[in-house]
């Protein structure tokens, strides 16, 4: 069959007329089912694709949950509504000492007497952490803590021996220092420029106080046994805190870094003195403490994590001054702590993390061993 050149035009003809028909019908109804304003989600949050950034600026990137989790971490995940956080947190400490009583002859004989004393202490630690946010850039927080401690002193000169030992045990638990404080996302995170958080905390000394706490000697032969009469479970003193955290997303990696400074108000204590049925009140004048922590994190998946950390502080030394006298310092009481810690976080729930971590001391005044355990709840 031959088609004609008029057939073909009448052709082109009404297939232009059925579209033109057809294209305003088509444009209405996308019109219709296309949403007005910034898109949701299906779990509720913004889309960063049409979030109403301004023209040219690169949408945000939307954290997944694993993200999200690092940031209340570092308190940098800021939400509006109510966060309980109930945590333990286990640590072990050893240390040894060596005392030497005597000279050494010909430089290299020592004639005297010598002893070797052994301290190991355990800290089972509860707490209890609740944060509000009362905006998308400002919370509040209070944390309870409480303590169960015990530790083992032996030492050697039971009978006179230098290899027979004397031990004994020593355990308290007590409410801990109640922490309070506020955050406040100064910058959020853009582009190249990270968040930054700042932070004022307040400590209340509901512990049993480090002050007064007699210095008792092994009953028996063997004086070479010193222990406390008790064991502190905070810090005896007011103490207030001013602090900066700064974390940026370098995709997989997630890297934090804070500098915080411990100020603690002196005080007076009604007994400050280490010998038994002495009651000597005084001054306390607490050395000040100085901490940076930094680390990196990096998300496995959408709901696990993987943390390396370190925190290190340096505390001044502390001076007593008993009622009437003068101010001295006591010795060995400022220390340089610093912990190695690996951790783990898994988004069990979108409202439900658990945090995993282990710790380890670089330095002699550091613990040996730290294990924790978290479980942010969000409400």
């Amino acid at each position: 069959m031959k088609i004609g050149f008029s057939d073909v035009g009448k052709a082109l003809l009404i297939g232009a007329t059925c579209v033109a028909l057809t294209l305003p019908t088509a444009y209405a109804a996308s019109a219709e089912s296309a949403p007005s304003g910034p898109q949701v989600a299906q779990n509720g949050s913004p889309e960063s694709q049409v979030s109403g950034q301004p023209p040219g600026q690169a949408p945000a990137a939307t954290k997944s949950a694993a993200e999200q989790a690092v940031y209340q971490q570092q308190n940098a995940l800021f939400r509006r509504g109510l966060t309980v956080t109930p945590s333990y947190t286990y640590t072990y400490s050893d240390k040894n000492t060596l005392q030497l009583n005597g000279f050494l002859a010909f430089g290299a004989i020592f004639l005297g007497n010598f002893n070797v004393s052994r301290a190991q202490t355990t800290i089972h630690q509860a707490n209890l952490n609740a944060v509000y946010g009362l905006t998308n850039r400002f919370e509040l927080s209070f944390n309870v803590p409480f303590l169960y401690r015990y530790s083992t002193f032996q030492a050697t000169g039971q009978q006179g021996s230098s290899q027979l030992l004397s031990q004994t045990t020593v355990t308290k638990s007590n409410i801990g220092d109640v922490n309070f404080g506020v955050f406040y996302q100064a910058v959020e995170e853009h582009g190249a420029i990270p968040a930054i958080i700042i932070n004022a905390q307040g400590k209340a000394p509901t512990g049993t106080s480090p002050y007064g706490i007699k210095q008792l000697v092994g009953a028996g032969s063997n004086n070479n046994l010193q222990y406390p009469s008790s064991l502190p479970t905070g810090t005896g003193v007011w103490t207030a805190e001013a602090g900066i955290t700064v974390i940026k997303t370098f995709a997989p990696a997630i890297v934090f870094g804070s500098l915080n400074y411990y100020y603690s108000f002196s005080g007076h204590e009604p007994d400050i003195g280490t010998s038994p049925n002495v009651i000597q009140p005084g001054t306390v004048h607490p050395g000040h403490t100085i901490e940076v922590a930094f680390g990196t994190a990096f998300a496995l998946s959408d709901r696990m994590s993987l943390t390396f950390s370190y925190t290190g502080d340096y505390t001044s030394q502390t001076s007593l001054q008993p009622d009437g006298g003068a101010s001295s310092a006591v010795i060995g009481s400022d220390t340089t702590t610093g912990i190695f810690s690996a951790g783990t976080t898994v988004v069990v729930t979108p409202n439900v993390n658990v945090t995993t971590s282990v710790g380890i001391g670089v330095t002699q005044d550091s613990p040996g061993f730290q294990l924790g355990v978290s479980v942010p709840v969000k409400f």
